[in-house]
């Protein structure tokens, strides 16, 4: 894997880019249990050259956005495509759908866990075991809706996984995953696994952004922003 995301990072360029903001459509994220929809807006880069083209979100701008915006309660990111996992639970071997997932997503989709926490900053740390957060049907389905199956571990993809949170029932967003992992922790892992510059970090998008306006705000006033 980190051979083929060098090899795909070699051919990214850095274009001249501009942010494109579009509200969340209600109609489409309701389904996935997201709550305040009317006031989440979906966050994109632009090729000014190719305005209708929908350029995926680098980490590094990210985090640009993050730390400078002010029209926002929070942002989120989230991985922009998943592949299937294999997780390890005991002497059971399954395969899961996983998804990437920045801190604040929950809190930004209007969600929290109903046991355990949400991913915080210090899960972005590679030396401590990777944290994970479980839907409440793979809860069900693997762990019998145990409410002790906070800190338990279990292996995905041969990496250590603790167990630090579980998802209220009808949370699905996006696309359904049995389990999130921490994109930060992810992001910063595939920097130092394949010795990326900033700059090639920068040209590396990978990832679909939304955030939640403050009250007040506006389209117009974020994209200013």
């Amino acid at each position: 894997m980190a051979a083929a995301i060098s090899i795909l990072c070699l051919g990214l360029g850095l274009a001249a880019a501009a942010t494109a903001v579009m509200l969340a459509d209600a109609t489409v994220v309701r389904p996935y249990g997201i709550r305040g929809a009317h006031n989440l807006v979906v966050l994109w880069e632009t090729n000014l050259d190719r305005p209708r083209d929908m350029i995926e979100v680098s980490w590094p701008t990210f985090e640009d956005w993050t730390q400078r915006a002010t029209s926002f309660e929070s942002l989120a990111a989230f991985g922009s495509s998943h592949w299937p996992g294999i997780a390890r639970i005991g002497d059971e071997s399954v395969t899961i759908s996983p998804r990437g997932v920045s801190q604040q997503f929950f809190r930004t989709l209007g969600q929290t866990p109903i046991i355990g926490r949400e991913f915080a900053a210090e899960d972005a740390d590679a030396t401590s075991v990777a944290p994970v957060i479980l839907s409440h049907a793979f809860w069900i389905a693997r762990f019998a809706g145990r409410p002790d199956v906070i800190g338990r571990s279990f292996f995905i993809d041969n990496e250590e996984h603790r167990v630090v949170g579980v998802m209220p029932p009808g949370f699905a967003f996006p696309d359904a995953p049995d389990v999130w992992i921490s994109v930060d922790r992810v992001m910063r892992n595939i920097a130092i696994a394949n010795k990326f510059t900033p700059g090639q970090m920068r040209g590396f998008g990978v990832l679909e952004v939304v955030g939640r306006l403050k009250p007040g705000a506006d389209r117009g006033q974020t994209i200013a922003d």
